[in-house]
């Protein structure tokens, strides 16, 4: 049997905007970030995926995208579309944002990393054969 850990039912929930997160209220709207969810192989640590981000509208102003609050991934010129494709590994959850050259945040989105924990009955000493 396969369980899933309550840290990551909550990021699904904050990812699917069920539960309020600290980073939605300053954005005014989401990056669609696929894939949303990432479970990483049973005999690895690390998930291997191609990340696609995008944005629905152009922006008037010159546009940086950024990974776990201050990797610049891209700079995007203004009245450009906001698309970016990248192969990616990782091992926990990451932010992306999305910001202006001032700082001023437009949006945010999220990759979750799925930690699935495998769990198994315990045996008892006692087997089916009667005494």
């Amino acid at each position: 049997m396969i369980a899933i850990r309550w840290k990551t039912i909550r990021r699904l929930l904050i990812s699917s905007g069920l539960l309020a997160f600290p980073l939605c209220v300053t954005a005014q709207e989401a990056l669609k970030v696929l894939p949303a969810t990432c479970v990483p192989e049973p005999s690895e640590e690390l998930c291997h995926i191609v990340l696609q981000i995008n944005f629905p509208r152009l922006l008037d102003d010159p546009s940086c995208l950024y990974a776990e609050e201050n990797k610049l991934l891209i700079c995007f010129p203004a009245r450009s579309l906001i698309e970016y494709e990248s192969q990616l590994s990782i091992r926990e959850t990451t932010h992306f944002e999305l910001r202006y050259e001032s700082g001023e945040t437009i949006a945010v989105g999220l990759t979750e990393f799925a930690d699935i924990v495998k769990t198994t009955r315990r045996r008892r000493g006692i087997g089916w054969t009667i005494l």
